[in-house]
Order: C-alpha cells, then sequence, then structure tokens
C-alpha cells in the first residue's frame, strides 16, 4: 500500500543502517518486532492486532528450542495463534479510510496535470474527515514521494499544493519523526533528497517540528545572514525573506535556543529599530510583521536578555538617533505585553517612559538596580 521505500524510512528511520534497505529482499533483515511496529505505525494492523501478533512473538522467543524451559504450549493454544493470523492478517481487508488514501497516493503517482483550486478544496475537505492517524500515514507518504528522486516535477508540485492541509490534520508525533528522517538524509550524505525535504518542511510550514540538533545550527546560521541583509545594501528588501524564514524556525517561545538568545534578541532589536533613516523609518516593511512576532515571544523567560541587548554598543550607535528611538519603545511595549513578573515589568516601564529622553538610561545605576538579579553587569 505505501512502498517499501516508506516502509523501510518508518521502520528504520534515518540512521546510517537505512542506505542499506533498498528492496523487498532487505525485509528479511528488519527484526520481527520492528516489522510489527512499523506496521503498526503504518496502520497496517490495527492496535489490537499488534498486540495479539506482539504476544505471539513473545511466546515465541521465551518458548522456543533457544530458550529451553518447563513451559509448553498445547495444540489448542497453538490453532488459537493461527486463528489469529489467518483472521487478523491473512483476511484482514483495509478500512475504508486506508483505501480512500490508496486510491488517493495513486492517482497522485500517476496525474501529469497540476490540481486545480477546485479540486485542491474538494481534497482538503476529504482530508479533513480522516482520522489523524491516516493523516500520518498520508503525510509519511507524500514525503516519501516528493523526496523521491523519480518522482517528477508535477507531482512535486501537486504534493505541495494538498500537503499543507494534510500536515496541519496530523498531530505533532508523525511531524517529529519526519524531522528526525530529514536529519538521517543529511547524515548519510542524501544531499538531494535532503534539499526536497527541507522544501517540504518550508511549504508545511514545519520546520519548528526539524530536529535540534538541525533546527540550533540554521537558527545560528539565519540570525547571521540577518545581520548581514540589516547592515547590507537594500537592507529594505533583503531582510524580510530572512526574516520570513527565521520565523518559520522560531514561532513560539518553546523553539527559543537557551544557547541563542542573547544573539537572537539582540538581531531583531537592531532590525526593529532600524538604521535611523527617514526611509521607510529605516525598517524593512517586509521584515516588520516578523520582528514583531518574535519579539513578543520574550515573556519572563527572556526579557530581561532583551533588555541587556540594549546596551550593546551597536544598539546604543543606533539609539543616538532621535528617530530610532520610538521604534525601540515601540518594541519594549511588544516584549511588555506577554510579561507577567512585576519587576520585569516595572524595568520596561523604566525604559519606556526614559529612553526617548535619555537613550543611555540603559546603562544608567537605576536601571541597573532595577534589574539586579535579571541582568549580570559585571
Amino acid at each position: 500500500m505505501y512502498g517499501l521505500d516508506i516502509f523501510f524510512d518508518t521502520a528504520v528511520g534515518g540512521s546510517t543502517a537505512r542506505e542499506f534497505y533498498k528492496n523487498r529482499d532487505d525485509l528479511s533483515s528488519i527484526k520481527d518486532s520492528v516489522l510489527l511496529t512499523a506496521c503498526t505505525k503504518l496502520e497496517l494492523i490495527s492496535d489490537t492486532t499488534y498486540k495479539k501478533l506482539k504476544h505471539i512473538l513473545d511466546m515465541r522467543n521465551d518458548i522456543g528450542i533457544s530458550h529451553p524451559n518447563d513451559y509448553t504450549i498445547n495444540a489448542y493454544e497453538l490453532l488459537g495463534y493461527l486463528q489469529n493470523c489467518i483472521s487478523d492478517v491473512l483476511n484482514d481487508k483495509p478500512t475504508e479510510a486506508a483505501l480512500q488514501v490508496k486510491q488517493f497516493v495513486e492517482n497522485i503517482k500517476v496525474r501529469s496535470d497540476q490540481i486545480d483550486a477546485q479540486q485542491s478544496k474538494a481534497i482538503q475537505e476529504g482530508i479533513a474527515k480522516l482520522p489523524s492517524r491516516t493523516c500520518g500515514g498520508l503525510l509519511r507518504n507524500l514525503f516519501g514521494m516528493y523526496v523521491s528522486t523519480d518522482s517528477s516535477p508535477v507531482v512535486r508540485k501537486n504534493i505541495s499544493l494538498i500537503a499543507p492541509s494534510i500536515w496541519n490534520s496530523c498531530q505533532d508525533e508523525p511531524k517529529y519523526k519526519l524531522g528526525i528522517l530529514l536529519e538521517g538524509y543529511n547524515v548519510n550524505l542524501h544531499q538531494e533528497k535532503y534539499a526536497l525535504g527541507g522544501q517540504f518542511f518550508d511549504f508545511v510550514g514545519g520546520n519548528a517540528y526539524r530536529s535540534p540538533s538541525e533546527r540550533v545550527i540554521i537558527v545560528d546560521e539565519l540570525i547571521t545572514e540577518l545581520v548581514q541583509a540589516h547592515e547590507g545594501w537594500d537592507n529594505f528588501h533583503n531582510e524580510g525573506p530572512v526574516a520570513a524564514k527565521l520565523y518559520s524556525f522560531v514561532p513560539d517561545q518553546n523553539a527559543i535556543f537557551d544557547n541563542l538568545e542573547g544573539r537572537f534578541f539582540k538581531t531583531l532589536l537592531m532590525c526593529r529599530i532600524g538604521r535611523g533613516v527617514s526611509y521607510n523609518q529605516g525598517i524593512s516593511p517586509s521584515g516588520r510583521i516578523y520582528y514583531d512576532s518574535m519579539l513578543s515571544l520574550a515573556g519572563d523567560k527572556y526579557a530581561a536578555h532583551a533588555m541587556a541587548a540594549l546596551s550593546s554598543f551597536e544598539i546604543r550607535q543606533k539609539l543616538s538617533k532621535p528617530i530610532c528611538r520610538p521604534h525601540a519603545i515601540d518594541a519594549l511595549r511588544i516584549m511588555r505585553g506577554s510579561v507577567i513578573n512585576e519587576r520585569l515589568l516595572e524595568c520596561l516601564d523604566y525604559l519606556i517612559n526614559n529612553i526617548d529622553k535619555d537613550y543611555g538610561v540603559v546603562m544608567d545605576k537605576t536601571f541597573k538596580d532595577l534589574t539586579k538579579g535579571y541582568i549580570n553587569w559585571n
């Protein structure tokens, strides 16, 4: 139903061993317990059938000739096991949802023209009615088709049109597993699959579900790229795409890495405060919405880091220009909206009320005393 590539991706995942599993002859190398788990994940068997087959497997392993003991399985038990295998596996019929998925996948593979708007809407309505587990299996299938080197541009285009709705109908578990699988492509040097997988995560809006070890490297690179865009030629045009990409990896507070929070908020404030020119008030119009969204993630956890960033040489240079200070106040108000801690609110209010009159307020004794215990000024 799913094809061997999808099955091996599910069973073996993104480990270095994945490259050794290519055709049906390699199925014999899959451990029995892994085979059952993979079939359950792909909804080829139900949870109840999995439990029955796992019990049979456990009994075979515990009582077989390789593990001699005093217990024996009588003929009636064996007949019961055989009945389970016949009725629950050999004679089992796919669910209606599974049959719809199978037909849908087959149609996507052979279709030679692009799905139009009306068809896309009908497909999305049908997907919304599927069980979440079925959506998870379908998502894995479409991901495998998209990264396959055998897929045509038309197939990939059609997948890009419908995959976002499937992604939104899935639970988090299959999304995170695809992120691990994508990292495996990179580790195993499957660069074409890795690049195509990155495209898939981009258009479904799933970059926050990529593995932490991969995301921290990408976020660090994007912060550097955003600084370069801000300081480079035509920053008003070039900042937006980088800011959008960064936001796709950091859409909520949990996605902020503790070892990057200082650079992250400093860069956001630099861009949001602007370059101190009259054109577009010095701020990238296309990047502004993303800066506001990411600054609003500060909350109690990161507000102190953001306020400390205002003391950096680069930001103080910006604040020395009167045109930049109202933007700094706007940024502080945005962060204030997500803060609960009353002491941090007092600190933010102090900056909001005084920074326009004295841009060096972030370095004065009163502010340092207020933030004692939150910011290390040594």
